[in-house]
């Protein structure tokens, strides 16, 4: 018999992670807003995870819904204490989370996955995982208090749990996930670690070249949405600050992909 794999066990998962103090809900409006609140009151120097099964108003670049049933997928977010000087290449959050998320996929499930620029994790060419990472500043002294790096992972969810209009372009690990009977809470320790281990390691080169192995724009042309204008052309390399370069010379630190040829 087949194990329930959805229910998160947010105990089992702060034993695994003593490091860490975790902040579990089965249901909240947004963990990046309940995240940012956390910094800003001064409670942001030890990293904390906000962990949901269901968020009510998730949200995306540019302020966009992020679709969240409450079916089976994981929704967290880490809240990371981090000076001006860190933010020297702010992209590197989103890549390093990047990266620390196909190891999970490749070390937990045995599935291969790609990256698509910036923030979108791809399994056979459809997106089951989206990153945030976002600058939580102190409107009072101006200063940069820490960034949230929030990660959405459709795990158990079923592609009947999401809008029609998403259909073709999203999937679920739920298939995958049954068959290896890895837990949301055996996956969302793994995530944790992973991640952790490439955001300390997000300034060394090679996990930019590591990132790079998991690219699905380089080599390709694109239209990207810098959000007053989009702009087309062939990607030549994401360079050692997670930034795209495109064979015009033309450097990107910030951006959509929306389309990729």
């Amino acid at each position: 018999m087949k194990k329930d794999l959805i229910p998160i066990n947010p105990y089992t998962i702060q034993q695994a992670l003593p490091q860490l103090k975790i902040h579990y809900y089965p249901e909240i409006a947004s963990t990046n807003q309940l995240a940012k609140q956390l910094i800003l009151n001064n409670k942001g120097q030890q990293v904390q995870v906000v962990l949901t099964n269901h968020q009510t108003k998730g949200y995306g670049r540019h302020g966009r819904p992020f679709s969240s049933p409450a079916t089976g997928g994981i929704y967290l977010t880490l809240t990371l204490p981090v000076t001006t000087h860190d933010l020297t290449s702010p992209g590197l959050f989103t890549t390093a989370a990047g990266v620390g998320v196909v190891r999970t996929l490749t070390s937990t499930l045995h599935q291969p996955a790609q990256i698509k620029w910036v923030n979108d994790v791809l399994v056979d060419g459809k997106k089951v995982c989206g990153i945030l990472s976002e600058v939580v500043l102190n409107t009072d002294t101006n200063q940069v208090q820490g960034i949230v790096l929030g990660i959405g992972i459709n795990y158990l969810s079923k592609i009947n749990d999401f809008p029609s209009e998403l259909h073709d372009r999203i999937g679920t690990l739920a298939q995958i996930a049954q068959a290896t009977q890895c837990s949301s809470t055996t996956f969302t320790i793994a995530l944790l670690t992973n991640v952790l281990a490439a955001l300390a390691d997000r300034t060394n080169p090679k996990l930019m070249t590591e990132y790079r192995t998991y690219s699905v724009v380089i080599g390709h042309e694109v239209t990207l949405n810098l959000g007053n204008q989009k702009i087309t052309g062939r990607v030549q390399d994401i360079n050692d600050q997670g930034e795209l370069v495109l064979t015009s010379g033309a450097v990107f630190g910030a951006g959509e992909v929306v389309k990729l040829r």
